[in-house]
């Protein structure tokens, strides 16, 4: 789910009530640091009060809310305040751009953890708030030209891409770590972490590197390891990512994961047998899975399985369901 700024109206209680009837038990639910602290540490009291309606609706429906940190910007307004500068997504303007971030600048570093630990304070009560994931996706907004020359090739913008993400987050700085550790002493609830891009934890730590890394494990209690998932049949790949969090023995989760739907109408069969094969995958590794996304949202929007206008259920869910359903029983 994405936190909008008209969620007040798009997310009636009537759709957390379907959601808990098809047998949904948690969702993810986006919101952006831009929104929740558009101004350097003063944090936006209405959009926080968004959030509080949203959890509460959730709760009275019995479904559980996990807090993630997204960077795509909503609603399409606010792109256009940077137009010719793609990689600047949902980070607060006066954190100037998205570098900026990976960078430190203004020490922002300080206002993320200090973002994170006002959170876990907020609801430290809420017993349906059930867990924070600190950051969908890292380092996707990073784009070509801002750590190599522009015009390099994929593979090695990709490669420093990812020892710049996964240095600050995990190894040189270790950003998540300090995280969790302002985090726990006010708060016990699961933690999700997760690693540069679709979720890699070993990478090539210097250029010329012929053998991977893995990267150090957080020393710190009840966290879990997300990952977004999003490459057709080809899930073998899971397997070194879930033996590096055997070893660090936390939880490994799809924190997201899905495909392009037809809403309305019946969605295409290879999309369903993509689903399904995903679910067995999941389950056969023992991983939780969030699927993106759910909506509702507008019928333009074909990622969407619920459709806003008359919340309607693409037939795909049930699929998901009972394929969970049967892999669990097997």
């Amino acid at each position: 789910m994405i936190l909008w700024d008209d969620s007040d109206t798009r997310y009636k209680q009537a759709f957390f009530d379907s959601l808990k009837n098809y047998g949904m038990n948690t969702i993810m639910l986006d919101f952006g640091w831009n929104k929740l602290e558009p101004t350097k540490g003063v944090y936006d009291q209405n959009y926080l009060g968004k959030m509080d309606n949203f959890v509460e609706k959730a709760a009275r429906a019995g479904i559980y809310i996990i807090l993630r940190m997204l960077k795509y910007p909503y609603p399409i307004a606010y792109q256009v305040q940077y137009p010719g500068n793609p990689w600047l997504l949902a980070y607060p303007a006066w954190l100037n751009n998205t570098p900026g971030f990976w960078e430190n600048d203004q020490n922002c570093w300080d206002r993320y953890v200090a973002m994170w630990t006002m959170l876990a304070t907020h609801y430290a009560n809420a017993t349906y708030v059930s867990g924070f994931d600190l950051f969908g996706e890292p380092g996707t907004d990073i784009g070509p030209g801002i750590y190599d020359p522009t015009g390099v090739n994929p593979q090695t913008w990709q490669s420093n891409t990812c020892r710049k993400v996964m240095g600050v987050l995990f190894d040189n700085d270790r950003l998540y770590e300090r995280t969790m550790n302002a985090i726990r002493p006010i708060s016990d609830k699961l933690i999700i972490i997760e690693g540069f891009s679709q979720g890699i934890l070993n990478y090539l730590k210097n250029v010329g590197d012929t053998q991977r890394t893995i990267t150090r494990r957080p020393q710190s209690q009840n966290f879990a390891v997300g990952q977004s998932v999003y490459d057709p049949y080809q899930f073998v790949w899971l397997d070194g990512q879930k033996a590096i969090t055997d070893s660090w023995n936390v939880p490994f989760v799809a924190a997201e994961f899905g495909v392009k739907v037809a809403i309305i109408d019946s969605p295409q069969p290879a999309n369903v047998d993509w689903v399904n094969q995903a679910c067995l995958a999941f389950a056969s590794r023992n991983m939780g899975w969030f699927y993106w996304l759910f909506g509702p949202g507008p019928s333009t929007n074909d990622w969407n399985l619920v459709d806003q206008t008359d919340n309607s259920v693409s037939p795909i869910l049930s699929n998901v369901l009972s394929t969970q359903a049967k892999a669990l029983q097997s």
